[in-house]
């Protein structure tokens, strides 16, 4: 479960990724939401101590990488607010479902920041320099259904169907794969970038 960027273990989520046997992972919020993101007025602040803002981005910039080098595939399960820091999780994983109430935004612009762990490079390889320099700039929120649209998500479900789908996709896209496979595809996908 993703309740704050900046509160997820990365040795552990590292130990988790590769567990003997491990076929795939699901990333979502243990509340209504997927993540609000990271706290905008404490990044503001700490853009006054430049070692440990550099220290935040590079932790969060280390996690991005392992989830988009995982040798499983990785399904972020959204519902509600996927924000900043949470929306450039959700974009690192290698499906997104969302459900219909999702809503997405890049705020950080808005506090005169921008995306700190790639999420603009991320939006850009989905969607294109000018429909992601717009969403990025403007910080306007944007719904499930223009996620879509835009290639940001790869399904959006009703918000009661979310979980036992996302977890049904997954075992229909791993269940009867043996691990290996699933790594070489994965690295396959992984190099075709």
């Amino acid at each position: 479960y993703l309740d704050d960027p900046e509160f997820i273990d990365r040795h552990l989520l590292e130990e988790i990724f590769n567990e003997p046997g491990l076929k795939g992972i699901i990333i979502r919020g243990s509340g209504r939401h997927f993540s609000a993101g990271a706290d905008l007025t404490r990044l503001k602040q700490l853009a006054g101590d430049e070692s440990a803002l550099f220290n935040k981005i590079s932790a969060g910039k280390e996690l991005v990488k392992l989830i988009r080098n995982a040798r499983i595939p990785v399904i972020a399960g959204i519902s509600g607010i996927c924000f900043g820091g949470g929306l450039e999780i959700a974009l690192a994983c290698h499906i997104r479902i969302c459900s219909e109430t999702a809503l997405f935004a890049f705020p950080e612009t808005n506090y005169g920041i921008m995306p700190g762990l790639g999420g603009t490079v991320m939006l850009t390889k989905l969607i294109g320099s000018g429909r992601s320099a717009g969403i990025i700039l403007s910080g306007d929120m944007i719904n499930a259904r223009k996620a879509l649209e835009l290639k940001m998500v790869d399904y959006v479900l009703p918000p009661e169907e979310l979980h036992d789908h996302t977890a049904a996709y997954l075992d229909r896209l791993t269940s009867d794969r043996d691990t290996e496979v699933i790594h070489a595809v994965m690295q396959s996908v992984y190099n075709a970038e």
